[in-house]
């Protein structure tokens, strides 16, 4: 079985569709999901609201999970690079030190970029252009209630 993410984020956009997706795909399994007999939180509702035919859903799930993959330890290696960022600041080192430190978050932000952009590309290779514009506008619709009920008004950090 795949993992389940817990939580998709403060995300919008072409990079919100894609994390909703992959939060959503990678709760379930393939074989749940192929036999259409997963019956949790509406899973069965996305294969006919997007309209997935049996084909897709095992592309989808391994564009899915190499992006998974790909992007995992990249974001761990984001969060250390902010905390070493924080803590730079604080203890006010050097501005070499801490231009490097901007160098590293720089390279990881351009490969999160890319890896991202690899999905996308996956993706409009699977899903057709009906089923992406249905995509995009639940996820924005959720995504706009999530963030209301928060009362955040941005989508998410430019970093």
């Amino acid at each position: 079985m795949i993992k389940r993410h817990s939580r998709l984020g403060k995300m919008t956009g072409s990079w919100g569709v894609a994390a909703a997706l992959a939060a959503f795909a990678c709760s379930l399994s393939v074989a749940a999901w192929s036999a259409g007999s997963y019956q949790g939180r509406g899973s069965g509702q996305w294969m006919e609201k997007l309209g997935l035919s049996p084909a897709q859903i095992p592309s989808l799930l391994k564009a899915l999970g190499t992006r998974r993959e790909t992007m995992s330890p990249l974001f761990a290696h984001r969060k250390e690079l902010l905390a070493q960022l924080s803590s730079e600041l604080k203890s006010k080192a050097p501005e070499s030190r801490v231009e490097e430190t901007l160098t590293a978050f720089d390279e990881v932000k351009s490969k999160m970029r890319e890896a991202n952009k690899k999905f996308l590309d996956d993706e409009n290779q699977i899903l057709t252009p009906l089923q992406r514009a249905k995509l995009i506008v639940d996820r924005s619709e959720k995504f706009q209630k999530i963030r209301a009920q928060k009362g955040q008004s941005k989508a998410h950090s430019a970093y």
